[in-house]
């Protein structure tokens, strides 16, 4: 009995240790997860996640088939929490690498990923974070330059307000370093961004790896996680459990240079993945990054700046714009269309101002001449085609995205990367001071001499284009003092020529505006024009009591004239849209006066030697326009060359109109013969029998004349504009003589015989008061007189042919030949009518 017993404890402690033997390998797996789980927190605290998540895989796994036991489910929740805690350290170093990226900070995130298979996760979170990240980062830069008044941090405390809103309220002084600041900051997330997707992986990797090899060698257990995630995913892959893995954990070999290439074979195919997934995805990115800076070009400090700064933002912005394009493969539409629709508003207000102040100087204008050595200091080239940018840029053309062509994003974005980010605050002092490369720039190009300079100055001063070879010609003169007298200058026409010589080279800088920059530039040449006219034309033409065909303004200056005052009053009334004090209404209606007030007088001779110089400098203008006329248009569309047609064909082909025009009036001033209308009119011409004198007023005129001459003599001006008002002077005899005559009411043969007598002998007296060659101009006298003896049938045909003579002259005419000669009532009706409707 007692040995019964004896053997019944001895197969009780059997069982108790079989049971305990079967319980063995379970505590010694609890037991080898509580000493990893001891590891983890120095493991993540080093930064090693890769091996971080793999112990905590390890863990799970050894844990996995004790599911059942409390205490293992607390240390499965508690090794979850810590898995999730890794993943959030991960993601902050993935953060980071985006803010600024790093390959080894970038190979411990790939090497975290890779152990939790989780590699389109890792793309997809990737673009995420750098689309926070332009949006945090570009809101944070604007709201330092964000005043702090009450009412945005009201409006702040209601809700946060859109980035665009507070782009609105940035203050003009602000808005210049905020944008280089953004610009800055955006192209070294898309450089982050680049070499994330782009980098050569094996070179990378390659000088990675001598370090990691040497480290390994003393921590050969940094291999395993690398190695273990390789076996881990190969197993998910298979469906099979890898169990020798604690045995590993505790006896892996140390790093070999084989398994270090498995490991960055691994990185590479993951990097690989990662890479495609960012360049599908490069140009929401881009896109983004673009919609922000759009959001800058929104505020009115945009178009607020002066010249010069815009014209070096809008440099800046075409540079980020072609690193933009380069960097994701495709053309930047909307933000292209933002910065022409923007330069569109900055231009139109630096064009209303301009005018404005050009038109502010032209009141002043002593119109007095200056030397023509003036012309060598002014710098021309932009209308010649080879002057130097406003601004330096630095933007190379071989960056420039061409429409329609396909950019290489591997090739394209690399050469940005090479030259380093060019908005950073050195860079763009260099280039807003003038220099690039470290040398001076801007005041003329390093392939232009002084010489050529002059030469290209001098080419805007030929005779005539030759049509063959399409260069400047000269006609040939026998003295340099030719030259002299031929450049007329006045202060503010050089001023207008910097003016035009301005927008020439806005034209090369803001190409998708050329055409409304070349309608700016029309308009300045139309300013000084217009103000010519409203100087020393005759305004009252245009005061409604004139006939539309008066002989003394032609069809061609009158169009000329009533188009450009519409135009400059729409731009006046423009530009009194944002100014509290705008210029007076009606400034630029033909009518009005304010210009040339007190300078047209008895005392100075009627500015005759002013409105000399002021018609001779419009023409020197209107010839170094037209000489750049082929470079001009080179610059514009092909659809902008009808526009280009008729500013030559209607504006500057006009200066010859104005010209005599002026001329004309200040000959007509001193003169003074306005009164003989009604005295030649009021002659009596019924006469009965034919006599053999001739009418007082004929010597009324030529003693009129005769003052004219000595007037002109005692004027000052030169012998060529002497001869040329002489010519003039005798025109308006013969205006006077005709719009006289054409007033008279009776007339038969034999007072149209003393009005030929009269016209011989005040062409008698003139030879001795004028050249001879000036009696043709009153051959126009003649023909009118000669008129009355056609028969009724000729008429029509004479009106056609004779358009020197105003539509009322030739209606007296016929109504006085009609009633002499006792004509049908029909015929006469007819005829009128015809000529009233312009049927000729």
């Amino acid at each position: 009995m007692h040995e019964v017993s004896q053997d019944l404890v001895v197969a009780g402690n059997v069982r108790k240790k079989q049971v305990l033997m079967d319980m063995l390998p379970i505590l010694e797996r609890i037991q080898h997860a509580i000493d990893i789980k001891s590891r983890l927190d120095s493991t993540i605290e080093e930064g090693n996640y890769g091996k971080a998540l793999q112990m905590c895989s390890e863990c799970l796994q050894l844990l996995e088939e004790m599911s059942g036991l409390a205490a293992v489910q607390d240390m499965n929740h508690s090794i979850e929490e810590w898995l999730q805690k890794t993943i959030v350290k991960v993601d902050e170093v993935l953060l980071d690498v985006c803010r600024q990226f790093n390959v080894e900070k970038y190979m411990t995130v790939i090497d975290a990923y890779a152990m939790i298979d989780d590699v389109p996760g890792l793309s997809d979170k990737t673009q995420t974070f750098y689309a926070q990240i332009i949006v945090a980062r570009t809101h944070s830069v604007l709201k330092e330059y964000l005043p702090q008044t009450d009412e945005l941090q009201a409006a702040q405390r209601r809700g946060r307000l859109p980035y665009n809103d507070l782009c609105l309220r940035l203050p003009d002084t602000s808005y210049r370093p905020c944008l280089f600041k953004t610009l800055e900051l955006l192209y070294d997330i898309l450089c982050s961004y680049f070499r994330m997707m782009a980098c050569d992986w094996k070179l990378q990797t390659s000088a990675v790896s001598n370090g990691a090899l040497h480290r390994s060698r003393s921590q050969g257990s940094l291999s395993q996680p690398v190695q273990a995630a390789h076996r881990h995913s190969s197993s998910l892959e298979s469906g099979t459990k890898d169990d020798s893995v604690s045995g590993r954990m505790q006896n892996g070999p140390a790093l070999t240079e084989n398994m270090l290439d498995s490991r960055n074979r691994l990185r590479m195919e993951v990097a690989r993945a990662v890479g495609k997934g960012l360049e599908k995805g490069r140009k929401t990115v881009w896109e983004l990054a673009a919609r922000r800076v759009s959001a800058l070009l929104s505020s009115d400090a945009f178009c607020a700046a002066s010249a010069h700064h815009f014209l070096l933002n809008l440099d800046l912005l075409n540079k980020f714009i072609l690193a933009g394009e380069a960097f994701s493969g495709a053309e930047a539409i909307p933000l292209r269309a933002k910065l022409v629709k923007q330069s569109e508003k900055y231009f139109g207000a630096f064009h209303r101002q301009n005018l404005e102040v050009l038109r502010m100087m032209l009141e002043k204008e002593p119109w007095q001449r200056v030397p023509s050595g003036f012309l060598k200091s002014l710098n021309l080239a932009g209308l010649t085609g080879n002057g130097a940018p406003i601004v330096a840029s630095t933007t190379s053309e071989s960056m420039m995205l061409k429409p329609g062509e396909k950019l290489e994003v591997q090739q394209g974005f690399t050469e940005w990367l090479r030259k380093g980010n060019p908005f950073t605050e050195s860079r763009i002092a260099d280039v807003s001071s003038g220099k690039v490369d470290g040398s001076p720039h801007g005041k003329m190009p390093s392939n232009v001499t002084p010489k050529e300079e002059e030469e290209e100055n001098e080419d805007l001063l030929a005779d005539f284009i030759d049509e063959d070879s399409q260069r400047p010609g000269r006609l040939e003169t026998k003295s340099n003092a030719g030259d002299d007298e031929r450049i007329t200058l006045t202060s503010s026409s050089i001023n207008m020529l910097r003016s035009i010589d301005r927008y020439a080279r806005l034209m090369q800088i803001l190409e998708p505006i050329s055409l409304e920059v070349f309608k700016g530039l029309s308009q300045v040449f139309e300013l000084y024009f217009f103000i010519v006219f409203k100087t020393f034309g005759q305004r009252d033409l245009f005061s409604g009591r004139a006939p539309s065909d008066s002989p003394v303004i032609s069809g061609r200056l009158r169009g000329a004239l009533v188009r450009i005052s519409q135009q400059l009053e729409e731009q006046r009334l423009k530009y009194a849209a944002g100014h509290p004090q705008p210029m007076n209404a009606g400034v630029f209606e033909m009518s009005s006066q304010g210009f040339g007030a007190g300078m047209v007088s008895p005392s100075n001779f009627f500015a005759i030697k002013e409105r000399t110089v002021a018609a001779e400098s419009l023409i020197f203008l209107a010839t170094l326009i037209r000489n750049s006329r082929q470079h001009l248009q080179s610059l514009l569309h092909q659809n902008a060359l009808p526009f280009v047609d008729q500013f030559f064909a209607r504006t500057v082909d006009a200066s010859i109109d104005l010209r005599e025009h002026v001329y004309k009036t200040g000959a007509r001033l001193l003169l003074n013969i306005g009164s003989y209308f009604d005295r030649i009119s009021n002659t009596r011409w019924e006469l009965k029998e034919l006599g053999m004198e001739h009418n007082g007023y004929v010597d009324s005129l030529l003693g009129e004349f005769k003052q004219y001459t000595v007037r002109l003599s005692n004027a000052g001006v030169s012998r060529q504009v002497h001869e040329l008002l002489l010519q003039y002077g005798v025109d308006i005899l013969a205006e006077t003589l005709v719009e006289g005559l054409s007033r008279v009411r009776r007339c038969n043969n034999e007072g149209r015989a003393v009005m030929s007598l009269d016209l011989q002998v005040l062409i008698n007296g003139l030879q001795h008061l004028a050249p001879a060659k000036l009696k043709a101009n009153l051959q126009i006298v003649d023909a009118y007189i000669k008129a009355f003896y056609l028969p009724e049938t000729e008429f029509l045909y004479w009106a056609k042919s004779h358009p020197e003579y105003s539509k009322q002259q030739i209606i007296n005419l016929i109504n006085l030949v009609a009633s002499m000669n006792n004509w049908k009532r029909k015929t006469r009706t007819d005829l009128l009518e015809r000529i009233e409707s312009g049927d000729l």
